[in-house]
């Protein structure tokens, strides 16, 4: 990914702006796309941009080729430098000029919570699916560089309104969040931050309604935090919350997760099942049987990019780094991995390919999951083929087949890998995809063999 110069946009600010579009240009954006060389186009992409996501068009010019140092796509990305504006229109997010106060101030609890817990080597995965019962990040514990097989779900307040006047920190829930946290697959904990004293607090909001359960369907619905959350007490906080490990770790849970994952209309709690079955009982072969089986009922789901995440560490990659204390047992991950390559068809290698997004196949990316996923099917090189000369899919999805075909076939031989890219030719009338198998020929005549990361 190539950064769009600010000095470059700034020139070109006032061009393309037409009566009917008002158009905001915003600098210092990162994005790529594999395009042709000195070929323009407008095309309409997704980008994070301070930690927004937005949908925008961008028209853009390559300016130079990239040999050897682009993501793995095959090294047939194309550096380039362009326009990006965010177009104030109906049914496209925009960048404004005005943010309420009460998300920058959302924003600092979330900030505050994941520096401290990244500080202290553990895992912060924030969750946005916009509901309103949801949780707002799920924490894993490391402990001496190991994952300890614990998850926590947090609910994160921030705000100055959460402190009482006894300088005491809560928050009002109803009778619906008391219900979803008390029949939730994973602990749920609280943690409260006050930006004007730089002071978070945390409560156990499991604990809680256990302990008095009649809160749940009588309330008050109240919740006090008063244990002190910071650098120095970190520890604590986090052997607080490995003193569940053995309890959710237990058949009876193994249960509720599973009923959890299946709940697909529940999104919130979909989510919450996969965690808790990666978390809790990731060394059950009736977990990877589970998910290897219900690959392709979650296509287009939002968990299909998290079930994917979690999938790929039975085949590993080079960016996976688990000791042997906190991986998956060698017979479970070895009855997994037969699972697929027996498993695994054209209909699931369809729908894992449907989750790489414009980062493409290359290191850290979602894109390196799905192929090392791929290639543990029985016929990877003939059924990403098959999937490249069907026009019947877009254009992206035939790129990753392509690619994944020739990573397949070269294991066997270059000859093996050309022999492929001349059975995909003729299906291809796209300039695009046409210099992609120009390159992997090139590439492999050369070398004799394609290196994607």
């Amino acid at each position: 990914m190539q950064c769009v110069q600010q000095s470059w946009l700034q020139d070109r600010v006032k061009s393309d702006v037409t009566q009917h579009d008002r158009l905001t240009a915003c600098p210092n954006i990162v994005c790529r796309e594999t395009v042709m060389k000195n070929k323009r186009f407008d095309t309409k992409l997704t980008t994070t941009y301070c930690g927004r996501s937005f949908k925008h068009f961008a028209r853009k010019t390559c300016i130079r080729a990239v040999r050897g140092s682009m993501p793995g796509s095959g090294n047939t990305g194309r550096r380039w430098q362009g326009r990006i504006y965010f177009r104030h229109t109906k049914g496209l997010l925009a960048m404004t000029t005005k943010r309420k106060l009460s998300q920058a101030t959302s924003r600092d609890g979330i900030n505050y919570v994941r520096s401290l817990i990244e500080r202290h080597n553990s895992t912060f995965q924030e969750i946005d699916i916009h509901n309103d019962l949801g949780n707002d990040a799920y924490v894993e514990f490391i402990a001496e560089e190991n994952a300890t097989g614990c998850c926590v779900a947090l609910q994160i307040k921030s705000g100055p309104s959460y402190r009482t006047s006894a300088d005491r920190y809560g928050f009002q829930a109803d009778r619906d969040h008391f219900e979803y946290w008390a029949s939730h697959t994973l602990p749920v904990l609280a943690v409260i931050f006050d930006p004007e004293k730089q002071k978070a607090v945390w409560v156990d909001i499991t604990n809680h309604l256990r302990k008095i359960p009649s809160l749940v369907t009588k309330g008050p619905y109240t919740i006090y935090a008063d244990q002190d959350f910071s650098e120095s007490t970190f520890p604590d906080f986090r052997s607080h919350c490995l003193s569940y490990r053995d309890q959710y770790s237990r058949e009876s849970n193994f249960g509720r997760a599973l009923q959890s994952f299946s709940e697909r209309e529940d999104i919130e709690r979909c989510f919450d099942g996969l965690e808790a079955l990666f978390a809790y009982h990731r060394h059950k072969a009736g977990t990877w049987y589970y998910l290897i089986s219900c690959v392709s009922n979650y296509k287009g789901h939002p968990v299909l990019r998290h079930l994917v995440a979690r999938l790929c560490h039975i085949p590993g990659h080079g960016d996976i780094f688990w000791s042997r204390r906190n991986t998956v047992g060698e017979d479970v991950r070895r009855g997994a991995l037969l699972m697929m390559r027996e498993r695994f068809d054209r209909r699931d290698a369809l729908t894992l390919i449907s989750v790489i997004d414009d980062a493409g196949v290359d290191r850290g990316t979602i894109g390196q999951c799905v192929h090392a996923l791929v290639d543990t099917m029985a016929n990877t090189s003939d059924v990403m083929e098959s999937i490249a000369i069907d026009t019947c899919h877009g254009d992206r999805i035939r790129h990753s087949a392509i690619l994944f075909a020739v990573s397949a076939a070269q294991c066997h031989s270059a000859s093996t890998a050309l022999a492929v890219l001349d059975r995909i030719r003729p299906s291809i009338n796209d300039d695009e995809l046409g210099a992609v198998l120009d390159w992997l020929e090139e590439n492999l005549k050369q070398h004799g063999y394609v290196s994607f990361y």
